[in-house]
């Protein structure tokens, strides 16, 4: 049996949804940290085969990497909304 406490509490659905926000802010800080990580070790790839410029640096490169990412956000929450709008009508 589980000891989860009754959904239809007030307190028990807080603390769900307050846990939820936890687990995806976790989520979107290790999305936002293995991309930060990704764009370093490319800067260093580039530098390494002489293709890095002082136009290409590690700041335009997270600037990129932050571009993507917001095109990503979009992405997800439109699909949602929208897969949110198709089960509402049918």
């Amino acid at each position: 049996m589980s000891n989860l406490p009754p959904l239809n509490d007030e307190a028990a659905l807080k603390r769900l949804r307050a846990f939820e926000a936890v687990v995806v802010w976790l989520g979107w800080y290790n999305v936002i940290h293995l991309t930060f990580v990704c764009v370093v070790l490319l800067r260093l790839i580039a530098e390494r085969l002489g293709l890095a410029t002082p136009e290409v640096t590690t700041s335009t490169m997270t600037m990129i990497g932050a571009h993507a990412a917001v095109l990503l956000v979009a992405y997800v929450w439109t699909s949602r909304r929208l897969a949110t709008q198709r089960s509402t009508r049918s």
